[in-house]
């Protein structure tokens, strides 16, 4: 399961968050930083995130990855540091939310269906997905 957690794959999810994160933020508050550096930075923060998912804890994800996007958003909008909480929790209740919630239905429909339905970030299980 160690090399499922680092494919092209994951890298492109950790990507479409941090762009979502980006998309959510802008819509509220105004760029700080422009060209070369916002997108550093955002490549930056995409790499923290596909390195700890790679280490596989969720306990750590869920410690982590909403400080990576605190910090994320704190470097490239002008936002101060409580509304920077406060939308960053307001942005996991949604985005978050909707991945747990289809984490669950996964693992039910796994468990309970009579085939074999294979993880969904392996290359068998990306068509269930």
């Amino acid at each position: 399961m160690g090399n499922d957690l680092l494919s092209i794959n994951r890298l492109l999810f950790c990507g479409a968050d941090v762009y979502m994160m980006c998309r959510f933020f802008a819509a509220i508050y105004p760029f700080k930083t422009f060209g070369m550096k916002r997108h550093i930075i955002s490549l930056v923060i995409t790499l923290l995130i596909f390195v700890e998912n790679a280490i596989g804890s969720v306990g750590l994800n869920f410690i982590t990855i909403p400080l990576f996007c605190y910090i994320y958003a704190l470097l490239l909008f002008k936002v101060s540091f409580t509304n920077g909480i406060a939308y960053t929790i307001i942005y996991f209740a949604f985005v978050g939310g909707k991945e747990v919630l289809f984490e669950l239905l996964y693992r039910f429909f796994s468990y309970n269906l009579p085939f074999y339905i294979p993880p969904w970030f392996t290359s068998g299980g990306v068509y269930f997905f």
